[in-house]
């Protein structure tokens, strides 16, 4: 971070003639590629936009970081995603009081279906309306209402893909384009969605768990195969399964996650979609955070507390060191919870099903339905023993000086039923 937050002060202190970065100016340029894009009924709003690019461009002529300088706004940057080669838009809130040289906590906001992120986060932050009436205010410039102390920003996720494939990418890049530009502490980082967000919280937050500090899944749907019905093929299960909440719920395991619904909720989200996901993390012995409320869908400001949920979020803290793992995958892309990690599952796109504990300087695992894994020894034994033991489904798989493992230790077996080595 300290040289996030030099970077910042030389480029601030830059001469006028100083070169503009190419994150700024891609910035800038979405705004008005945006504005370009919003047709004839947000005449208004894009005349906005298109003031605000040229007013960010200005201060970058000066040799200014116009982003670094919107403190207590909401502002929309843009990164080139890898996935389509354009620029993808999100929007970011700064506290009034940020400075880039200390860590900041960072909230992650996934919008719903008739939302945006622009929207999204002018709506998070206290811009209150009927959500009918959203895509009238899509493009609006929203101040915000409420002035949490923590870095927000809210994602598009191409369209209505409902933060799948894609979207979740998204959600990820945009994690590492907010941590290049400000100073993000990688231990408080809260992901939350509401509706088709609340799927993609449960999606996300229990395919990447590890990465976060709490989740926050309001008025979603568990899983992929409630949410859809039908009678689908096989081959749509197996797809659906490796983005399903309920089918992931042990990857949660050391992870503070929330989730949250209405008990009158009348739409595609059903009540009993989240009683089924407190049964299976029952059945599993997940502990989780459940909260229910006797209303309907709209439950954000519920649970946020007209904002005051903010602070209660930036106190928790990710522990990157648990004693306790459990990795539970069919995809690759999503195969690491800490510090185990499935690298080949047997029979892909199969369930591969792992469990890691630490005891002293040794390491308990077992192993279902993976050839192959990995231990990422620092983020296990952070002590650094001089000699560790990794037993493996109940055999010694190494026993020895700790330094001879690396920084990844990978154990493979030659076929089911023989020991990893």
């Amino acid at each position: 971070m300290r040289a996030l937050a030099l970077g910042i002060a030389l480029f601030v202190a830059a001469p006028a003639s100083a070169q503009v970065p190419s994150a700024v100016t891609d910035s800038i340029q979405y705004l008005r590629t945006r504005a370009d894009g919003m047709g004839s009924k947000y005449a208004e709003q894009a005349a906005a936009w298109r003031a605000r690019a040229d007013a960010f461009e200005r201060i970058a002529k000066e040799g200014r970081d116009p982003y670094a300088e919107q403190r207590g706004k909401i502002v929309t940057r843009a990164y080139r995603s890898e996935i389509t080669g354009s620029l993808q838009g999100y929007s970011v809130y700064l506290p009034p009081d940020y400075d880039p040289k200390k860590e900041w906590p960072l909230v992650i906001v996934m919008h719903g279906g008739s939302s945006n992120g622009n929207l999204f986060l002018g709506v998070v932050l206290g811009n209150n309306m009927n959500w009918k009436e959203y895509s009238t205010y899509w493009w609006n410039e929203f101040e915000p209402r409420w002035l949490p102390n923590c870095i927000v920003v809210s994602p598009d996720g191409f369209g209505q893909v409902l933060w799948r494939w894609m979207g979740e990418k998204d959600v990820l890049d945009v994690i590492v384009d907010t941590e290049k530009h400000y100073a993000v502490d990688p231990n408080r980082i809260v992901l939350a969605g509401l509706s088709n967000g609340g799927v993609g919280a449960y999606s996300i937050g229990t395919r990447h768990a590890w990465r976060f500090s709490v989740v926050q899944a309001m008025a979603g749907a568990p899983s992929w195969l409630q949410y859809t019905g039908g009678r689908p093929k096989e081959a749509e299960l197996r797809v659906m399964r490796q983005v399903s909440g309920m089918d992931l719920a042990a990857n949660v395991s050391a992870t503070d996650f929330r989730y949250y619904h209405g008990h009158l909720d009348g739409g595609p989200m059903k009540p009993w979609f989240v009683e089924a996901f407190t049964q299976r993390l029952a059945e599993l012995g997940v502990k989780a955070k459940e909260t229910w409320y006797d209303t309907g869908h709209d439950i954000l400001y519920l649970v946020e507390k007209h904002g005051r949920t903010f602070e209660q979020l930036r106190e928790v803290s990710r522990n990157p060191h648990p004693t306790e793992v459990r990795v539970s995958t069919s995809d690759y892309r999503a195969a690491r919870q800490h510090w185990l990690e499935a690298t080949r599952i047997e029979n892909y796109p199969s369930q591969a099903e792992l469990r890691g504990a630490v005891d002293g300087a040794t390491l308990h695992i077992t192993v279902e339905g993976a050839r192959a894994f990995a231990v990422h020894i620092a983020d296990a034994l952070p002590s650094r023993p001089a000699d560790v033991r990794i037993e493996v489904n109940g055999t010694v798989a190494y026993a020895g000086p700790m330094a001879d493992l690396g920084n990844v230790a990978h154990f493979v077996r030659a076929a089911a039923g023989k020991p990893f080595e």
